[in-house]
């Protein structure tokens, strides 16, 4: 258990630079000093005793952590758009937006990314693989692929198992490129945008899941289709966020007396199909 008492403020406070320091002396497999995690926004706190965890800190993230008083957040993806010296100005406009508001209510803001796509058994690679109930092998900590051997199964059975597992996180379908009717034998997934086609193929697999922000219609979907390889399409968004659930139970764990809670980003996508 760690934790810091504070008196001036007469409740349990933690450092969050202690949650941070934790979080990064147990991914030994990042590289910090060459990484995207690392503090996005200063807003100038440094002891919380809520922590809030997301994907990504949108406005929606931001404005209910005004709500609740909440003063630090773990965002996995970068919330401050692209890193550039020449954006649209559109983008620099609600970035600064952005910056000021957290700076004006205190919010501190961590990107926690590489250290959180290959956490073990939490981590947004494991939470995927076991939401799915799809029988994965275990994954090595230095991989972001699962491969799993299928028995008796469609590639709509298992694009099936993966709509149920992301259907808690604002997208409760998944799209199907080629023979939805093919029998499948091995089934590789990636995690996030990580989930490169080439890859997957070298172990041989026969179906692959590809997330929306990892694949290219013109390269990768071409070639499955030429390779008479069925892909079941998921976004990048909603496969990661069972991680952000793992990383709130793994957090609690640690630090008990803090409060972690997972906010929604407003990721909500609505299908509509055409009409008669």
């Amino acid at each position: 258990m760690i934790s810091a008492y504070n008196e001036n403020m007469g409740g349990l406070f933690m450092q969050i630079q202690t949650i941070i320091d934790h979080i990064q002396s147990h991914t030994p497999w990042v590289d910090y000093r060459k990484t995207r995690d690392f503090i996005l926004i200063d807003g100038g706190s440094s002891e919380v005793s809520q922590v809030a965890v997301c994907w990504v800190a949108t406005m929606k993230v931001i404005e209910e952590c005004i709500r609740q008083d909440i003063h630090f957040i773990i965002s996995h993806e970068n919330c401050l758009y692209v890193e550039t010296t020449a954006p649209y100005k559109t983008m620099k406009d609600l970035r600064d937006q952005k910056i000021k508001l957290c700076q004006k209510h205190q919010i501190t803001i961590y990107r926690c990314h590489d250290g959180w796509d290959q956490f073990p058994v939490y981590g947004v690679a494991d939470s995927l693989a076991r939401s799915t109930g799809i029988p994965f092998d275990e994954r090595p900590v230095s991989s972001f692929y699962h491969y799993a051997a299928i028995e008796k199964e469609t590639v709509s059975e298992l694009a099936e198992k993966l709509a149920k597992a992301l259907k808690p996180h604002g997208c409760g379908y998944v799209e199907i490129l080629g023979d939805p009717d093919q029998r499948v034998t091995k089934l590789g997934m990636g995690v996030g945008a990580a989930m490169n086609s080439q890859i997957m193929m070298m172990e041989n697999v026969d179906c692959m899941i590809l997330a929306d922000d990892g694949f290219t219609n013109w390269i990768d979907l071409q070639w499955c289709l030429d390779a008479k390889v069925p892909c079941i399409l998921c976004h990048h968004s909603t496969n990661e966020m069972e991680g952000m659930t793992g990383m709130v139970h793994y957090l609690s764990k640690v630090f008990p007396d803090c409060r972690f809670v997972k906010l929604d980003e407003g990721f909500q996508f609505t299908l509509v199909e055409a009409g008669e």
